[in-house]
């Protein structure tokens, strides 16, 4: 495999997926060329995960690497740097790809060379049922589809992603994805939109990062919330798109804060901080999140809150 044939390089962090990553793997390996390297950055699985990788790689197609647990965000920061591709695509090892999706991603960086992020959509994988992502959060794509903010539907320029100096916030452990995507979309010149979906999000896993609440979550989404509020200046999102999607953070948020139970000082300060930013609801152009503007104005924050 030559370095400069490289077109596309997956790069996927693992921690504790000896249960998941063969399923992708296998899936990627049925679509791969020449063209593609696959990355898998190991953050310190204490499980049979390392066993599971290589008894499926067993012809070394695979740049593998050990590090101790450091975070996916770190993970994926040593991915990029081993990475030879012309353009980064950050998968998670507990997720699947769609049919084809390589060879549509190929063919974008063929037909034009100059773009900065391929944008998609995804699918959802639950309970062995595949379904078309309905939630209309996001960026709406010119087909109607929404990209997510996440990572995993998104290909970036490799060169974009170096020369802006942005890599994944080591500090984020929750909403790194949804800050490097806006950071990058801040200051894209060229965007293409893929009208195919690329990505399978497996709905489900217990023990995913996800789908844990904790005061760590709640501080992380406090900050991005506060970091991307009235953001202007931007190339690509208008001020109203990004607080549009800020809002619905908002909404997230307010359940969290309702659910999580934790009497310090830290946490109360917090929660009344959050309380006090209600004004961000206004924002919201969601469907969802009308709903609950609704209530709100009907019943007040105490039904939403507790």
């Amino acid at each position: 495999m030559k370095k400069n044939n490289i077109k596309l390089s997956i790069i996927i962090p693992v921690y504790n997926l000896e249960k998941y990553i063969g399923r992708l793997i296998n899936e990627i390996f049925m679509q791969k060329t020449d063209e593609v390297e696959i990355i898998i950055i190991n953050d310190g699985s204490t499980d049979n995960t390392e066993d599971e990788i290589k008894k499926i790689d067993k012809k070394n197609e695979i740049k593998y690497f050990y590090q101790k647990n450091s975070g996916v965000s770190y993970a994926r920061n040593q991915g990029l740097k081993k990475s030879v591709g012309k353009y980064i695509w950050f998968i998670d090892g507990d997720d699947l790809i769609t049919e084809n999706a390589i060879i549509n991603i190929l063919n974008c960086i063929s037909e034009e060379k100059t773009i900065d992020i391929i944008q998609s959509y995804y699918m959802i994988l639950e309970n062995e049922k595949l379904k078309k992502n309905t939630d209309k959060i996001g960026i709406k794509l010119n087909d109607g589809n929404y990209n997510s903010l996440g990572l995993y539907s998104n290909v970036i320029r490799r060169d974009f992603l170096l020369n802006t100096k942005i890599e994944s916030n080591n500090k984020l452990k929750y909403t790194e994805d949804m800050d490097l995507m806006l950071e990058l979309l801040t200051r894209a010149n060229n965007i293409y939109q893929l009208n195919q979906p690329i990505y399978i999000y497996c709905k489900g896993r217990s023990e995913s990062a996800t789908s844990k609440i904790s005061l760590k979550r709640i501080q992380d989404l406090h900050y991005f919330i506060s970091k991307w509020l009235n953001k202007d200046n931007t190339l690509y999102l208008s001020t109203n798109e990004i607080n549009s999607f800020i809002s619905y953070q908002y909404y997230i948020i307010l359940g969290m804060v309702s659910i999580y139970k934790e009497d310090s000082i830290e946490f109360n300060q917090l929660k009344k901080d959050i309380i006090n930013e209600k004004y961000i609801i206004k924002y919201c152009n969601n469907s969802k999140g009308k709903v609950v503007n609704m209530v709100y104005k009907l019943f007040g924050l105490k039904i939403t809150m507790f």
